[in-house]
């Protein structure tokens, strides 16, 4: 007998009810303390005003390394070269968060906004960093903060723009209030948005949205060395639309509060230190009410916890050494729940994430050792205890069907190690080289998932608590040079991947999911390879005009010299730039080269090479105290009809959109 019916036989026995994210991240303290600057070895992009309407995802693709997997017009899904899901770390503010839906329809960039964003830092590759054991890199969205002025001052902003295709619009609106001992920034936007058109006019049913969202960051200043902050997001989507999926969003809310205390005593061997606290619930419901000829009606919610505190601390200088440190603990809990409503028949109710529980223990160290004048050495090290479990015996009777034994948790150590060498050839060039070890644990869906439906690929997937950490060596070799007018940049890598987690056909399982291909079993692969380079150039052309490029080349295979899905082919970007007297322009050239390399295995098909064309023109006025910047995007000006690689199921991307954007400073 398959174990389909075994499951099934499981499942009518415990029917529904049976259980109701080299730059600087600065501290102003204008007035009373000296601007603290710390380093790190993330690469940051900061979030000016001219950026306030574009989504993070958007913003997050002008990075070196990164894509987005686009399932529709909202949330889309970062990757960093070609690693996804939880491969890469994407954390807000330090914060840990998780999304709470099975299908990835909540990815942690989702819930922030651009409007309530300072800058985005990201890194690549295990870089064991102080802030995440990254396999494939990290990401860290940093909010906006209050800060102080010895005379007290209060400004604000608003702002809106409207979108010719989607007919939406966005609003924002925000105040930051300094003075000598305390300061707070506060900030809301709103956005609704209808379907999109493609190229060419037609319409992409279930792609509409509608979102708030609002931040607070209060600061005050215990001492003249000590600052205390509290942190508060909430965010909530509905009515989101995902043409890629057969299932909509009704609603996606996330609320989000953490408070910090730095502390910049300076002393004897330690510089300055910070600790933090933190805690965030996501709660995320499908919705397919809206979708026609349904075969069954399904109530899909999902539910994500986490909590969690980090101390950090740096010592001052050591003969040309400084230390850095880091000791965090964060706990996960999430579950999924599936409601099937057969016609005529009793409905059917099973655990999607089975009351699933990780908790995580970790140390990080990292070293900066400056040689001598031309060479510098970064030693970095973090080691992680990741506990999984099954929570209650409801939940482990889900995966015991498939005769694996989940009565014990798993604990699992993670290591990553990473070493950074720069030697500067002249004051204007430097050559690096990194060399990386990374492991990664198996995520909650890949230990604890049960019939998870991937509308890429069309499978149904079950997770297995067997599987062994990933482990990955890591090398890249870069060169920048910065001289005169021109900045250029080059980084290669290749990274040899050790049971890269896949899934793999299971013939004697059944689909859960109606037209179901079939289920897939995680798994472990032998290897896996990923290589690729990124590069880019600015070229000052005259004082008002200046140039801009950007290319992104990535390539994986697994053991068997197939393809890995998911994988973007070449891209590169060319921009011209002009401004004079508050006025400025710009036009930019994007192209994707074509993608044969597939592994139609998973979901994947050929994608055509395409070219889009886009412009700005805009304007800052001063109007007495009043500053306001006005402007026009066109975006896709060709209308060209096209499809990213990333795109799931086939769907064509925006066709043109002319946006015009009114932002005033009070």
């Amino acid at each position: 007998m398959k174990l389909k019916l075994l499951g099934l036989a499981f499942l009518q026995a415990n029917l529904i009810f049976s259980q109701n994210m080299s730059t600087k991240d600065t501290v102003s303290m204008r007035g009373q303390l000296e601007q603290i600057e710390l380093k790190s070895l993330l690469d940051t992009t900061r979030v000016g005003e001219r950026n306030i309407f574009i989504p993070i995802e958007r913003l997050l693709q002008r990075t070196e390394g990164a894509n987005i997997i686009s399932r529709g017009n909202f949330a889309q899904d970062p990757m960093l070269r070609s690693y996804r899901n939880s491969q890469i770390n994407v954390t807000l503010n330090g914060m840990r968060m998780f999304g709470a839906c099975t299908d990835r329809m909540d990815p942690v960039t989702s819930y922030a906004e651009t409007s309530n964003l300072e800058s985005i830092s990201v890194s690549h590759g295990g870089n064991a960093d102080l802030d995440a054991n990254a396999f494939g890199g990290g990401l860290n969205l940093n909010l906006k903060r209050a800060s102080f002025s010895g005379t007290p001052k209060t400004k604000g902003s608003v702002g809106t723009s409207y979108a010719s295709n989607t007919s939406g619009y966005n609003l924002f609106g925000q105040v930051n209030h300094q003075s000598k001992r305390w300061g707070l920034f506060v900030q809301a936007s709103t956005k609704k948005h209808e379907n999109y058109h493609a190229g060419g006019g037609e319409e992409i049913e279930f792609s509409q949205f509608e979102k708030i969202n609002t931040s607070a960051n209060l600061a005050y200043q215990l001492s003249k060395k000590e600052v205390l902050r509290i942190n508060f997001l909430y965010d909530r989507a509905q009515d989101v639309g995902y043409p890629s999926l057969p299932m909509d969003v009704g609603i996606a809310e996330a609320t989000v509060a953490g408070i910090n205390y730095q502390n910049f005593q300076n002393g004897k061997y330690v510089s300055k230190w910070e600790a933090m606290a933190y805690y965030n619930s996501i709660y995320h419901e499908m919705d397919d009410t809206q979708r026609p000829n349904l075969p069954i009606h399904m109530d899909m919610p999902g539910w994500s916890t986490t909590f969690g505190a980090w101390v950090k601390a740096e010592s001052q200088d050591f003969n040309r050494h400084k230390i850095e440190g880091k000791l965090e603990y964060y706990q996960n809990a999430r579950r999924a729940e599936m409601t099937m409503y057969p016609d005529n028949e009793m409905p059917m109710f099973m655990l999607t994430w089975p009351d699933a529980l990780r908790q995580s223990g970790a140390l990080a160290l990292m070293d900066s050792w400056q040689l001598n004048s031309k060479f510098s050495l970064t030693s970095s090290a973090r080691i992680d205890f990741f506990y999984s479990q099954i929570t209650t015996e409801f939940g482990k009777q889900h995966l015991e069907i498939f005769g694996y034994n989940v009565d014990d948790g798993i604990l699992e150590p993670v290591f990553s190690w990473k070493e950074n060498l720069t030697y500067k050839l002249n004051a204007s060039s430097r050559l690096f080289a990194n060399f990386a070890y990374a492991e990664r644990s198996a995520d909650i869906s890949e230990l604890y998932g049960f019939f998870l439906y991937n509308a890429h690929d069309g499978y149904d997937y079950i997770g297995n608590p067997e599987l062994e950490k990933e482990q990955a060596i890591q090398l890249e070799v870069g060169f920048s040079q910065n001289v005169q007018n021109l900045s250029w940049s080059f980084r290669g890598y290749y990274h040899y991947v050790d049971h890269y987690i896949i899934g793999r056909t299971d013939s004697a399982i059944d689909a859960m999911t109606i037209g179901a291909n079939g289920v897939r079993v995680y798994t472990n692969l032998p290897y896996a390879i990923l290589m690729g380079f990124e590069a880019s150039a600015d070229y000052q052309l005259s004082q008002q005009w200046s140039l801009s490029a950007t290319a992104l080349y990535a390539y994986g295979e697994e053991n068997t010299g197939e393809p890995l899905p998911l994988i973007a082919p070449l891209r590169t970007r060319v921009k011209v730039s002009w401004q004079n007297k508050g006025w400025y322009a710009n036009s930019g050239w994007q192209w994707s080269n074509a993608q044969s390399r597939v592994n139609a295995n998973f979901g994947d098909i050929p994608t055509p090479a395409y070219s889009l064309l886009s412009a700005t023109v805009g304007k800052n006025w001063e109007i007495k105290q009043v500053q306001l910047r006005t402007e026009l995007q066109g975006f896709n000006l060709l209308d060209h009809y096209y499809r990213d690689h990333l795109s799931w199921a086939q769907v064509p991307q925006m066709g043109r959109n002319i946006t015009f954007k009114v932002i005033c400073n009070l």
